[in-house]
């Protein structure tokens, strides 16, 4: 097939998908509700597919069936979302017992009681230990915010920008990196008693 087969008949990139958008979005569709079941889950996902391809048009190799091209890009974005609704799930559960019904914290979100012999904490190397491993097991985008700010001791416009995210998400980020940290110390220190 000549390089330019797949493009030939189109006077220019948009009038080829707009072919290709009416050609293959109810195939795509039907493909992504193999993995997605939520249809307009589905079809937001056919559209970031359709625009991530249109931005990276120059990766296309024209040589190839648009819809093999196509599909592999759905089929990525398919699996990145799967992903990020199991991240967004375990961490929904991580807190969920911490907040009732109404958002307002349940007594187990209150429920840490760490004492004021604690207050030397930082000289206590296996303190520091436990603390840097609840860092690192936060989610990466927690964990930066967290180093960036607490550790490196950045600014927040700082941290918004180099990681770049908005005011609210970082202030949201970090309140909820702190929950995850209480927990984990509560867990991993304050409970365990007998080895601090």
């Amino acid at each position: 097939m000549p390089m330019d087969d797949h493009l030939r008949n189109y006077p220019d990139v948009r009038s080829a998908f707009d072919s290709w958008v009416n050609e293959y979005t109810n195939a795509m569709i039907g493909f992504a509700l193999r993995y997605i079941k939520d249809v307009d889950q589905c079809m937001d996902i056919v559209q970031d597919s359709f625009l991530a391809a249109y931005n990276s048009i120059h990766t296309y190799d024209n040589s190839r069936n648009p819809k093999t091209w196509l599909f592999t890009i759905l089929r990525n974005k398919c699996i990145d979302n799967i992903r990020k609704d199991k991240i967004r799930a375990k961490y929904a559960n991580d807190i969920q017992e911490e907040f009732d019904t109404d958002g307002q914290w349940t007594s187990a979100g209150l429920n840490y009681s760490w004492d004021v012999e604690d207050i030397n904490l930082l000289d206590d190397p296996n303190f520091i230990a436990t603390f840097h491993e609840c860092i690192q097991n936060l989610p990466r985008s927690m964990s930066s915010v967290i180093s960036l700010r607490y550790i490196d001791n950045s600014d927040s416009e700082k941290i918004c920008e180099e990681l770049s995210i908005t005011k609210s998400n970082y202030w949201q980020m970090v309140h909820r990196a702190k929950m995850r940290l209480r927990k984990c110390l509560n867990i991993n220190w304050f409970d365990r008693g007998e080895q601090k």
